[in-house]
C-alpha cells in the first residue's frame, strides 16, 4: 500500500473521514506535533517533533522505578531525574543525568539507605511530595518536596564520588583532604548545624620574638635660615 503524504496547509485536523479520504491540507491525527504561535495574532506553525526513544545504560534503574521530579539543564543539554529504585522491594534513592549531545545515562548520586535521598512520597505514591521545586545555579542542583529539608548537591563533585555503574552508595569526598565518606544527608541539606563550641583562635606575629625591634631617630634644633 502506497505511503500517504499530505502538506497540513490548512491546519484543521479531520476526525470525520476515513485517512484515505482526507483532503490534503487537512490531517487525520496528530502526534509528536508542536503548535508554535505568536502572542498578537492567531496564526501558528504545526511543526514535527521528536518523540520517546530507548537510552542504553539504565541497566541499574530497576523495572518498577518511580520517577519523583525531573529538571533540565538547557545551557548544557542535559536532563536530571530523581528517581525511587524499586517500589516492591526498595532498593534506594537516585538522581540520574541524561546527556542529551551523547545521549548517554549515568549516575550523579545513589543513596542506597534512603536516609540521604529521603524520596518519601516514591515509596508511599503521595502525590503531595512530588520535587517540583527544582533549581540549577553554577554547577549546584537545588531542590526540595516539601516533606523534608531543601537540599542541594555540587553535581560534578557528586558524580566523582559515585560509581558508574549505579549500585554502589556514593561517597562524600573533601577535595582538600582527599578523605572520602559515604554521604550522609548532613551533607546535602541547605540548613547547617550550628556549631557546638566557641572557635579556637591563635593569634601568631609576624616578628621574630629573639630579635630586638628598635628604632633610630635623629631629633635637630629648630631650623633657622642664615
Amino acid at each position: 500500500m502506497p505511503e500517504i503524504k499530505h502538506q497540513f496547509t490548512a491546519g484543521k485536523m479531520n476526525k470525520d473521514l476515513d485517512e484515505r479520504l482526507v483532503p490534503n491540507g487537512e490531517y487525520r491525527d496528530a502526534m509528536n506535533i508542536q503548535v508554535s504561535t505568536s502572542e498578537d495574532s492567531s496564526v501558528g506553525t504545526v511543526q514535527n517533533i521528536l518523540g520517546n526513544s530507548l537510552v542504553s545504560g539504565q541497566d541499574f534503574i530497576e523495572n518498577d522505578a518511580y520517577c519523583v521530579g525531573s529538571v533540565a539543564d538547557e545551557k548544557n543539554d542535559t536532563l536530571y531525574y530523581f528517581i525511587v529504585n524499586g517500589q516492591s522491594s526498595y532498593k534506594g534513592d537516585v538522581i540520574i543525568q541524561h546527556n542529551v549531545k551523547d545521549n548517554s545515562i549515568s549516575p550523579v548520586l545513589v543513596d542506597t539507605s534512603g536516609d540521604v535521598l529521603n524520596f518519601k512520597n516514591g515509596r508511599t505514591n503521595d502525590p503531595t511530595y512530588y520535587i517540583t521545586g527544582v533549581n540549577i545555579i553554577d554547577g549546584m542542583l537545588f531542590w526540595t518536596d516539601n516533606y523534608s529539608e531543601p537540599k542541594k548537591i555540587n553535581i560534578p563533585r557528586s558524580i566523582n564520588g559515585t560509581n558508574s555503574g549505579g549500585l554502589t552508595h556514593t561517597d562524600f569526598i573533601n577535595e582538600k583532604t582527599s578523605v572520602s565518606t559515604p554521604i550522609e544527608e548532613k551533607h546535602i541539606t541547605v540548613i547547617k548545624q550550628a556549631p557546638l563550641s566557641a572557635p579556637k583562635i591563635e593569634l601568631i606575629s609576624e616578628r621574630d620574638e629573639d630579635k630586638t625591634y628598635t628604632g633610630v631617630m635623629r631629633i635637630t634644633g629648630p631650623f633657622t635660615e642664615g
